[in-house]
């Protein structure tokens, strides 16, 4: 059995071909969940952006607890990118612990990005991303914060295996009030690309 899914986020769609007994699901307006095994995988790019943030948040936890059930970790095998300010938006969102079983990210968007935090004005934590585990294939992107103090809820990153079109592989800048990045501790081994 082939099921083909269909990821569409930000008016960009990326078809997703899974083998064996997957069932797929809808994940509101950002495409589709597919439940392996009582694993979740959400498919293609996850962009939780601009003035509906908080809503593209709540709509794909929502989504991923109805398809495996609440508390249950899942695994987005494409690049996210929480940017809540982006375009003028003036969202309020101060966290994501929302994402609390997000579980690992195995993928990278068209711009070798596996985990994009950036232009969040309000966002003061991403202790929500504590369950995230295991090497990002592509950057880890952390950019314009200016209220995130510390990067704690990135422990569980054990290394990043890629780099972005501009080789780099590690990128944090310009966040004014960050004084801490002990939340990176469990990075080991090379960067293949550069860092910033």
């Amino acid at each position: 059995m082939v099921v083909v899914l269909w990821c569409v986020a930000m008016m960009r769609a990326r078809p997703v071909v899974a083998e064996g007994g997957a069932e797929a699901r809808r994940l509101g307006p950002l495409g589709r969940v597919l439940s392996v095994e009582g694993c979740v995988v959400v498919t293609g790019d996850v962009f939780i952006v601009g003035g509906d943030a908080q809503d593209d948040l709540d709509a794909l936890v929502a989504s991923v607890h109805s398809a495996c059930g609440s508390g249950n970790p899942w695994t987005l095998n494409g690049g996210l990118v929480i940017a809540s300010s982006v375009q003028g938006g003036t969202t309020t969102l101060t966290n994501v612990d929302a994402l609390q079983h997000l579980a690992g990210i195995t993928g990278a968007n068209s711009d070798g990005i596996s985990l994009q935090i950036y232009d969040n004005a309000a966002l003061t934590s991403v202790s929500g991303l504590r369950g995230l585990q295991g090497d990002l294939p592509g950057l880890l992107y952390v950019k314009h914060n200016p209220q995130l103090h510390t990067l704690d809820g990135l422990e569980g990153i054990a290394g990043i295996t890629g780099a972005n079109n501009n080789g780099y592989s590690l990128e944090i800048n310009d966040n004014a009030a960050l004084t801490s990045v002990s939340g990176l501790r469990g990075l080991n081994g090379t960067l293949p690309g550069r860092l910033y």
